[in-house]
């Protein structure tokens, strides 16, 4: 298969992003999330105003870059902590697809709305989805939060989930069975605790990885994990856990209308990364790093986490 063909496959031009309306700390995913920081009270009030900066700056930096995004413009009565988040409550896939979460976070669950469905049928011109809704799932406890819970290589049908609270791994096996993935689960610790999300601590590009399995304590699953990543053709990139936490992981690689490919990373990350990893990057792709502190800090979530990628 050329390249060219695998970055079609891989890599969407068009993608999905929610402006908030109430951009905050949320303390029901910070049980899980121990990459968010609580806000001091003199910094409450600028974190939705820095919040909107940031996204409208990324919003301009990816329309520069040629990238088709398509930007819903959140209610004021909305006012959802966590909806500058899309990516885990719904993805897209060819052949007019699309799959709907359950979010473990009561606060979360009214993230999802016809109304952003609304806006991306009438951008791309499509009215008969074919919708699978999961959501159900939340009545028993039951949750599988998107691309955050499952990192996908597109082109080899391989599903990645580090295994925790917000990644079930029944809805997994039901996801991968309609899906026609396999499956690659692991156990993580960080502080502790189960990664909340795969895809802070793994990004799966077209011929590359960047991953960190220091936190996975089970040789044996490091191991296939590593494997599967090597055999599929991805040249490794082993990240540590400080440039983990600092969301080296948290990548995503796009395409431009000139398929040219892109790997967007926050500052934060690109700034922990040594000199050597971000030269084997830049080998592969194009590096396009954006400032978001205040999300990073306050969300717990980065630029991948910011988007949902529009296969269709």
């Amino acid at each position: 298969m050329l390249l060219e063909d695998i970055l079609g496959i891989q890599c969407t031009d068009t993608i999905l992003m929610i402006r908030p309306s109430g951009f905050r700390f949320n303390p029901e995913t910070s049980t899980s999330n121990s990459f968010q920081k609580k806000p001091s009270d003199s910094w409450k009030n600028k974190i939705h105003e820095n919040a909107l900066l940031e996204f409208d700056s990324v919003v301009q930096r990816l329309i520069n870059e040629r990238i088709k995004v398509i930007v819903y413009e959140e209610q004021s009565s909305d006012s959802l902590p966590d909806s500058i988040f899309p990516n885990n409550w719904i993805s897209f896939h060819p052949n007019r697809k699309i799959i709907l979460y359950p979010l473990q976070s009561e606060l979360r669950r009214k993230e999802r709305r016809n109304e952003v469905l609304d806006l991306v049928t009438q951008r791309l011109g499509i009215t008969n989805w074919d919708v699978l809704d999961l959501s159900s799932n939340e009545n028993k406890s039951m949750y599988l939060e998107g691309t955050g819970s499952m990192v996908l290589d597109r082109v080899h049908k391989i599903v990645y989930a580090a295994d925790s609270i917000r990644t079930n791994k029944e809805i997994l096996a039901q996801w991968a069975s309609e899906m026609g993935y396999k499956i690659v689960s692991f156990s993580t610790n960080f502080n502790g605790l189960p990664v909340y999300h795969t895809n802070v601590m793994l990004t799966i590009g077209v011929n590359f990885a960047v991953v960190c399995t220091d936190i996975i304590p089970d040789i044996p699953e490091r191991n296939t994990l590593i494997r599967s990543l090597e055999s599929s053709g991805h040249r490794i990139i082993n990240i540590d856990i400080k440039q983990m936490s600092n969301f080296a992981g948290n990548m995503l690689q796009v395409q431009n209308s000139s398929q040219e490919s892109l790997l967007l990373l926050s500052d934060g990350a690109a700034k922990s990364l040594q000199q050597e990893q971000l030269s084997s990057l830049s080998g592969f792709t194009k590096l396009v790093d954006v400032a978001i502190p205040t999300i990073e800090d306050v969300g717990g979530g980065s630029i991948r986490c910011m988007i949902a990628e529009v296969f269709y």
